[in-house]
């Protein structure tokens, strides 16, 4: 598919192609611009019944998407990175980003204070936090959040968490209670430095000063020093955006199958001379989890 003109939109419904369009031009408010107003209304038609006849229209901006939906354009979607981010409240504001359930062992409360006590120490309207995800908590978090935070609730992970991860600025969680942690590795694979506390399973891939910075378990203080620092110093940033792909890159799925079946494999062979009758087992030792 692509986007077309009206003729090359007959052709595609004489052969049953689906045909799509893009809106980023108002030509309408040109025509106040130029001073032929009285024409508005006829380019609005125009406009209108253009873009009618797509499968889908796309524009790079939520007033875009409300001008035509006005228009009775109905299938309209907002695209592109600049487009995301202005739809989320981002802009060119630096923002962190904070996936997982709203839960009190997952401690969300922790990243709105620390991000309530950065926006002290940066000017106004510098940073910014969006939270994915949704839980018990989420309705207190709604109604404590300081200006500035926006919440998502639940994202389909494979359609549009990959988009919030690429839009994003930097990664921070809190919890202490993760076998895995596996939003971590998610923002790292997507290039974010990650602010977390190093307990449980995302002490294994966490490296302070390498792929995202390390603060202690409630330092509220210390984990907005680190996000201040990640939204004013350009190249540290990179530095650690850097490493975190190499961690995400280290721990492909072809990678951690292969650990998988030779684990596999060993444990066949042990049961294989127990059952033998062989006592004389070759222990060989196991990795502590197959991302270690």
């Amino acid at each position: 598919m692509r986007p077309c003109n009206d003729s090359v939109k007959a052709a595609a419904r004489r052969l049953g192609i689906p045909a799509v369009s893009s809106y980023h031009t108002d030509f309408s408010r040109y025509a106040e611009a130029y001073k032929v107003r009285a024409i508005r209304t006829v380019v609005e038609r125009f406009i209108g019944r253009h873009h009618r006849r797509s499968h889908r229209v796309y524009t790079p901006s939520l007033a875009a998407r409300t001008d035509l939906l006005r228009l009775g354009v109905r299938e309209v979607e907002v695209w592109g990175s600049d487009a995301l981010r202005a739809a989320l409240g981002m802009g060119s504001r630096f923002t962190f980003l904070h996936v997982g359930r709203l839960a009190p062992e997952k401690r969300p409360e922790r990243v709105i204070e620390a991000y309530r006590v950065a926006c002290t120490m940066v000017p106004k309207g510098v940073i910014h936090l969006v939270i994915a995800g949704t839980g018990p908590r989420e309705a207190a978090l709604r109604a404590g959040a300081p200006t500035g935070v926006t919440f998502l609730g639940v994202l389909d992970r494979q359609s549009r968490l990959p988009d919030l991860y690429a839009n994003a600025d930097a990664f921070v969680f809190t919890s202490v209670t993760e076998t895995l942690g596996l939003v971590v590795l998610e923002a790292m694979a997507s290039g974010l430095p990650v602010v977390a506390v190093p307990a449980g399973g995302v002490a294994d891939h966490l490296r302070d000063g390498r792929n995202g910075m390390a603060c202690r378990e409630g330092d509220v203080e210390g984990m907005a020093r680190a996000m201040v620092t990640l939204a004013s110093e350009w190249e540290f940033r990179q530095h650690l955006a850097r490493g975190a792909r190499r961690t995400a890159e280290g721990l492909s799925w072809e990678t951690e199958l292969d650990r998988l079946d030779l684990s596999y494999r060993e444990v066949l062979a042990r049961a294989a001379q127990l059952s033998s009758g062989n006592q004389q087992v070759t222990v060989v030792p196991v990795p502590r989890s197959l991302s270690a």
